[in-house]
């Protein structure tokens, strides 16, 4: 039966006048996007604003009180060494700016283009995203 919990997140999706999505450049090389795991109680956008400010030190306006998509995928989970099922609850969101302090999930903020996203070391639920863009 563990098979069928899922690790579930809030993340931001923020896209520029270019049609570049912002993403966060993680310690270990790996792309994503911001934010981070739902903790009990809290509502989705509560947490996504929370993980965006313990991730990268600044504010993030979400733009709509629904979720503009809903993933699930299986990946690797680096804290418990095994292979974990993840659902992403995605929100169309805005930053006041990018002046982020480092964290070992965002070490540097950046927009970059779906077709430069494709080619690099995305996590899982990035990559499951860049299919329905």
């Amino acid at each position: 039966m563990p098979n069928c919990f899922y690790r579930i997140s809030a993340k931001a999706l923020s896209i520029n006048d270019k049609g570049e999505i912002l993403v966060c450049i993680e310690k270990n090389g790996k792309v994503d996007l911001p934010g981070g795991g739902i903790e009990p109680g809290e509502s989705p956008i509560q947490a996504l604003k929370r993980e965006v400010n313990e991730e990268m030190g600044v504010e993030v306006q979400v733009l709509e009180e629904n979720p503009s998509y809903f993933l699930t995928c299986r990946s690797y989970f680096e804290s418990l060494k095994k292979e974990c099922n993840f659902a992403n609850v995605i929100y169309k969101t805005r930053f006041k700016d990018l002046n982020i302090i480092k964290s070992d999930e965002c070490q540097k903020a950046v927009y970059l283009s779906i077709s430069k996203l494709k080619k690099m070391d995305c996590n899982s639920n990035l990559k499951e995203l860049l299919t329905k863009l």
